[in-house]
């Protein structure tokens, strides 16, 4: 039998991911600008439309939301004058901008299926998680109704990415990307690191507080024994010149530098975890392959930014993340896992080249900030891997996140006969399988495609096969969604009331926030 090769040729896939990324899509914006003003019956029949085509549970804490909001604007419009009229439009016209995008997509038919097929991705790494009980108690300590998955709509090019975060008032997120995403399934591999793990780790009450506490102690733990080799004592850290000591840098210990950075990524990094259980080892291949296509440079990098007020970032250098992931595949369980890491290995160092030994960030003027030895701060990626992995936290009901979910052999052969059938055209949609396995079997589907030999047109063609399949069976995914879907909601503490203008000035603050706060992927 012919050993098994998951990975073929990178610069094809490379090539291919980079173009998809390159499409300028529009997506349809009736309430941008030069955009014709609409009318009371045009944003009933948007609302209408999401009773049509989205799951009963978004109905009485989404939809009936804009309803009201509509028939206030309504009776509103029945005093005052012309300028008292306009206000009131522009208020309805910028609620329904930003809360309204995912109807406004669903119901038109070149994007229907696309969006469809998202929303499958999404509520398949929202609802793993959800599953457990413990999970859906700890979710709503902090405001967020495990009900409602986060609702995702596409944004034109140059938009975004950014997700809105839930709020009491509006009890769901919004989780939007460039439209350039839509055209290549493969890229939905995103969404496990944005929602398998942003969302999810920021609605677990003490989860990453919890997580951080353990990993500073088994930090600690570590450098006391004496084993680490260091390069140096110190490091050499800027910092703003102060009205008494006017030095424009700091040397901060070694180990203390070390255990920083270590925490200052654990965000990132449980993302990248969560993506990892959620996906297996396609997870990487897909991370590997984004993550070089963004760079100039087409290759893996260990640079990343300095803030004088905010620090590091945090936001790892992408080869860092690759390393990281590594790890994590070499302690799941599923087959052939000897050969994917050694697969995956070789990738890492073909995708990072000749990439600099020394970590460095940049300040916001380009200059080198810090710097520090790559292998010195991999040192204790073991220690930060079982920490995040394998250790029991009391937020997950003293258990650790590996119990809770993990890729095992039913998903890896389950994603491997798919990515067969993507390439094939011969999906069955009455297979039991979840729309995370489908965007695994994607990628893996491109990597049997760039192994085929032939022409650029026949694997663009191949391509554009596992790309279309891919959409189709996502989208009898949510098809079958939305036909059982009716789950329990928490009705005493809802909120149906909020008037036009409140509901104006959310979406405005939630829109800030989201500019604040959300990051690069």
């Amino acid at each position: 039998m012919k050993p098994y090769a998951p990975l073929g040729d990178f610069t094809r896939i490379l090539e291919k991911t980079r173009s998809a990324l390159d499409q300028g899509q529009q997506v349809p914006d009736p309430f941008g600008q030069g955009a014709q003003a609409a009318d009371l019956d045009y944003y009933r029949s948007l609302v209408a439309d999401g009773r049509r085509l989205l799951p009963t549970r978004y109905h009485a804490d989404y939809l009936d939301i804009l309803d009201f909001a509509i028939r206030q604007a309504a009776s509103d419009l029945e005093r005052g004058g012309p300028a008292r009229h306009a206000a009131i439009m522009r208020q309805l016209q910028s609620v329904f901008a930003t809360l309204a995008a995912p109807l406004v997509q669903l119901a038109d038919p070149r994007w229907s299926r696309r969006l469809r097929a998202y929303q499958a991705v999404i509520s398949n790494f929202y609802r793993r998680f959800l599953d457990d009980r413990h999970i859906r108690y700890q979710m709503t300590h902090v405001a967020r109704w495990p009900e409602l998955d986060p609702l995702g709509y596409f944004l034109n090019t140059g938009s975004g990415p950014f997700t809105l975060a839930p709020s009491r008032e509006l009890p769901l997120a919004f989780v939007a990307k460039p439209a350039s995403y839509a055209c290549f399934a493969p890229l939905f591999f995103i969404e496990a690191h944005e929602v398998g793990g942003h969302v999810f780790h920021s609605a677990v009450a003490g989860l990453e507080e919890e997580i951080e506490s353990r990993l500073n102690k088994r930090l600690s733990e570590r450098f006391s024994v004496g084993d680490l080799v260091f390069f140096r004592k110190t490091v050499r850290v800027p910092k703003r010149p102060g009205l008494i000591f006017r030095r424009d840098h700091k040397y901060v210990q070694n180990t203390v530098f070390v255990s920083h950075v270590w925490r200052t990524w654990l965000p990132e990094l449980l993302s990248d975890l969560a993506g990892v259980l959620n996906m297996g080892p396609a997870y990487l291949n897909g991370l590997i392959t984004f993550l070089t296509a963004l760079e100039p440079t087409l290759s893996l990098r260990t640079v990343s930014r300095f803030d004088l007020d905010q620090g590091i970032s945090s936001h790892p250098p992408s080869l860092v993340r690759a390393r990281f992931c590594l790890s994590v595949v070499s302690r799941l369980d599923f087959p052939d896992r000897a050969v994917w890491k050694e697969s995956l290995d070789r990738r890492i160092n073909l995708a990072a080249g000749t990439a600099p030994a020394d970590l460095v960030w940049h300040d916001g003027s380009g200059n080198r900030a810090v710097s520090y030895k790559l292998d010195e701060l991999l040192q204790v990626l073991e220690d930060v891997v079982d920490t995040v992995l394998d250790t029991s936290f009391a937020a997950l009901g003293d258990r650790s996140l590996a119990s809770i979910m993990t890729w095992g052999k039913s998903d890896e052969l389950t994603a491997r006969k798919l990515a067969d059938a993507l390439l094939e055209g011969s999906v069955d949609a009455d297979e039991p399988v979840e729309a995370r396995h489908v965007v695994a079997a994607s990628i893996l589907a491109l990597e049997i495609a760039s192994t085929r030999g032939g022409s650029r047109a026949q694997f663009e063609k191949s391509s554009d096969a596992v790309h279309g399949n891919a959409l189709e069976l996502l989208s009898a995914l949510y098809t079958e969604q939305c036909l059982l879907c009716e789950v329990p909601a928490f009705q005493g503490t809802r909120r149906h009331d909020l008037s036009l203008s409140e509901l104006a000035r959310l979406v405005e603050r939630l829109r800030e926030d989201s500019a604040r706060f959300s990051t690069t992927f």
